[in-house]
Parts: C-alpha cells; sequence; structure tokens
C-alpha cells in the first residue's frame, strides 16, 4: 500500500498509475495552532507499506515521524520511507567545535519513529547510508539525465563540478559519457569565499557542471560564467536536487540562453523559469518499490548504462 505525505502528493498519484496501485487513503490534518495529526483510513495491518514524502522543511519531518509512528501502532508489517529529498545531510561531521552531526540525527529519529528502508535519490554524501542501522538505497539521479540524453558526443563534452566536494559525481558522469572532468576550486580567505579558474580543458566545448543541489544558484551561476571566460562554447547544468529560494530563482534567469538548468521534480516544486528542466523520478521510485515488495534485487537500478 503506497501512502503520500503533503510535499509529494503529485509524484505519489504518478507512481500509483505507473504500478496500477491506487494510493492509500491517509488523512493529514491540523490542531488550530499547527500540530500535525494523521489517521491511515485503510486497514494496514500486516501490509508492506511505503511512504512517499521528500523531507524538505522542519514539518515535513515532524508529518513524517507522525505517518511512520500511526503506521506503527496500527500494525504495519514494514514501513519503506521513499523519499527523494533528504534534507539536514550536509552536516555530516564535525567541522568546528560543538556542532551536531545532523545526519546521523535524522537516521535516527526515523529509525525510532518506525522506518525499517530508506529509499532516496542522490544523498548529498552517499557516505552518510553509514549513520542508518536500516538498508538505505541510495538511487542516481543520473539515470535521468542519460535517458533524456542517451547518445552524448564525448568528444565535444566535458564534465565539470563547481567545487571540490562534488568531484565524485563529476567523475562518475564521465565515465559513462566517456569524456574528461574537471572541477573549479574554492580558497576561503579572510571570512570569503574565492573561487579559481577552471581545472580542466573546457575550451571550445559543450560544459556539463553537475552537483546534487542547488538553493540561492550562486555557485552555477559563478561555475557558468568562469566556464564561458575560459571558452566554453555551451553550459550546461543536471542538479537533483533544487529547492530553490527566490534568491535562487533571481539568479538562474541570469543563466545563458545557449544552454540549459537539468533538475528533477524530487522537491515537489513546480519551476516556471524558462531556464529549468524538469525530470520526472516517478519511473524509478515506482521501479524501487515493486523491486522491494517483492523482495526483488535493486542492482538493476544503479546501472546507468543501458537506459
Amino acid at each position: 500500500m503506497i501512502f503520500s505525505g503533503s510535499s509529494q502528493k503529485e509524484t505519489t498519484k504518478k507512481v500509483c498509475d505507473l504500478l496500477d496501485n491506487p494510493v492509500g487513503d491517509i488523512a493529514i490534518d491540523k490542531f488550530p495552532d499547527g500540530e500535525k495529526t494523521v489517521q491511515f483510513l485503510d486497514n494496514i495491518r500486516g501490509r508492506d507499506i511505503f511512504l512517499i514524502q521528500s523531507l524538505i522543511t522542519d514539518a515535513d519531518f515532524m508529518e513524517t515521524f507522525i505517518m511512520c509512528d500511526a503506521a506503527r501502532r496500527a500494525s504495519a508489517k514494514r514501513i519503506t520511507l521513499v523519499a527523494p529529498f533528504v534534507g539536514y545531510m550536509r552536516q555530516d561531521r564535525k567541522t568546528k567545535p560543538r556542532t551536531p552531526i545532523t545526519a546521523r540525527l535524522v537516521f535516527d529519529l526515523l529509525e525510532t519513529a518506525g522506518v525499517d528502508r530508506i529509499v532516496t535519490i542522490d544523498l548529498h554524501n552517499p557516505a552518510a547510508q553509514g549513520f542508518a542501522n536500516c538498508p538505505v538505497d541510495n538511487l542516481y539521479g543520473s539515470s535521468l539525465f542519460f535517458r533524456k540524453f542517451p547518445d552524448v558526443d564525448a568528444n565535444k563534452y566535458i564534465v565539470i563540478s563547481p567545487d571540490g566536494g562534488g568531484i565524485k559525481m563529476a567523475e562518475a558522469f564521465s565515465s559513462v559519457i566517456g569524456c574528461d572532468y574537471g572541477f573549479i576550486p574554492k580558497i576561503r580567505k579572510n571570512g570569503q569565499i574565492i573561487t579559481k579558474d577552471v581545472q580542466g580543458d573546457v575550451e571550445g566545448k559543450t560544459v556539463l557542471i553537475v552537483d546534487d543541489m542547488t538553493e540561492t544558484g550562486g555557485t552555477l551561476i559563478n561555475a557558468m560564467n568562469k566556464c564561458k571566460e575560459a571558452g566554453a562554447e555551451k553550459v550546461d547544468a543536471f542538479v537533483t536536487h533544487s529547492p530553490l529560494t527566490e534568491e535562487g530563482k533571481k539568479q538562474l534567469t541570469k543563466w545563458d540562453s545557449n544552454g540549459i538548468v537539468l533538475t528533477t521534480n524530487s522537491v515537489g516544486v513546480k519551476h516556471k523559469l524558462k531556464t529549468i528542466k524538469v525530470l520526472d523520478i516517478s519511473s524509478i521510485l515506482a521501479k524501487a518499490i515493486k523491486r522491494i515488495h517483492n523482495n526483488e534485487s535493486l542492482s538493476e537500478l544503479f546501472e546507468i548504462k543501458g537506459f
């Protein structure tokens, strides 16, 4: 049985249509002070439950904890959280004294609430899966990109990470395309972030900037400008998650009209900018749900070539 949280109702409907499975009946209400309450209107005793909800805002997290607790108390056999986007993953280690590791905290809270398994897409740091005691399936958003562009000319392409932290993602894309990759180094000086020149030969090529997330759009725009200055013919971007702020929407209107920014609907937001094209995650979520329910291997979902 598949149920939707407040953040992914449209995606849940698409997933259920693909699986020829009805959307489960659940009531999510609020008390006058904003406190949420949940009731499963279907009988879920002994059932395999899938909750589709992106964890973007604090309210999303609390709603998910409540849904999981309600499902557990209603004697669901297994609770799988399908969370295309999981927030609080950037704080995955202590970089300063007296700071939290929220990535670990999130998994602890979800497991305490009753989650037996988690399905997500492109965690900010894939190594954060190690914080969870339950199985975590971290699917690749890149599979959607290669469905859209199955035949990319490797000789004309180069993949660039907009910072040093995304080199692994850039390397993964380049290995599938068969092209070179590079990155744009940054240093912090006197509290200011200084961007250096592009490391990689972008002259006369189409650059694909890849990143897992953008909010303000500043890093993407800066990377595009650096690549254009270095002689790139065209600059595209693929960003898995885009919970854009108002500043982010404003920044991405500046994207060069020759290129496009591809993202997914992992955060359930409909982007209306002409510079952004949205790829639908419903198909890969539906495949994951079907395979998990049937106790089948998910290995095929991690194979990028052949899509």
